[in-house]
């Protein structure tokens, strides 16, 4: 069975897209949810729209960044693993009760796709 490279698979680099897609929406929706109720969720807000921004902008620009940083796709795995950590820390201090873990698998999930796309990726430090 052979790998399929994102880079090179334009089905999958559609799948991948599609999942950055996905969770910045997400994130973007938890950031207005918290505009019903601002006070006191400024930093909370601000992390949910800013990482959507990014996660939007890094899946935008995904070839050209590859072009300069070869481990880009590892690094917005990462970067949305940690907000993933966030938002479980926080929907476990609102009292949620299926939600912190169903974020915290997510987390995993980014940490281990990260390993996965630093491992396979050539080039680069």
């Amino acid at each position: 069975m052979s790998r399929v490279d994102p880079d090179t698979s334009p089905r999958a680099a559609r799948a991948t897209a599609i999942a950055h897609y996905a969770t910045a929406a997400v994130l973007a929706l938890k950031g207005v949810a918290k505009l019903d109720h601002p006070e006191g969720h400024g930093a909370v807000i601000a992390l949910c729209f800013g990482s959507a921004a990014v996660i939007v902008l890094a899946a935008a620009f995904h070839r050209r960044l590859h072009a300069h940083v070869p481990k880009v796709e590892a690094l917005i795995f990462v970067l949305e693993a940690a907000v993933a950590a966030a938002m479980s820390a926080l929907t476990f201090h609102e009292g949620k009760r299926g939600l912190p873990w169903a974020w915290a698998a997510a987390a995993l999930g980014f940490l281990v796709a990260a390993g996965v796309r630093l491992r396979r990726t050539p080039g680069g430090a």
